[in-house]
């Protein structure tokens, strides 16, 4: 991508970070999902690292939570694969990488889970819990079986 004595500039960052956000939330929730704590949390604080703030990591994670919880009903519903994203209206893209994830969840686990999320959502934002502590809040929660 870059060549060496290339000048790196702020136009480049801004184009390279978001990428890795992206394809970081992926490992993060792979991460989660496989109950890798050590992993969680440093691909986490990676991301907080490389500018991202707690509230946007967080609803990032809801998000994909979302569509775990999503894919995992149409599938129990009988969606076969080749309907899973016009179905739910979800790129193919995240319809294959979510459907890896459920895999390590029960319907039951993703049902406390995105409970856990919404709970330590509100707590943020009515400054009851710290940002951070949030985070490894729900970390924590997730890795519990």
């Amino acid at each position: 991508m870059f060549s060496p004595g290339q000048i790196v500039d702020k136009n480049t960052v801004e184009k390279v970070v978001p990428q890795i956000l992206n394809d970081n939330i992926f490992a993060t929730i792979d991460a989660l999902a496989k109950r890798n704590a050590k992993l969680a949390n440093k691909l986490i604080n990676t991301q907080l690292s490389l500018g991202m703030n707690e509230q946007q990591l967080l609803t990032m994670i809801a998000y994909q939570f979302r569509n775990m919880v999503l894919i995992k009903s149409l599938t129990e519903q009988g969606i076969g694969e080749g309907r899973l994203a016009s179905v739910s209206k979800l790129h193919p893209y995240v319809v294959q990488k979510t459907r890896v994830f459920i895999k390590d969840f029960s319907a039951a686990k993703l049902s406390k889970v995105f409970s856990i999320l919404h709970k330590v959502d509100v707590a943020i934002k009515t400054g009851k819990t710290p940002p951070q502590v949030g985070l490894d809040i729900l970390t924590a929660q997730v890795m519990s079986r």
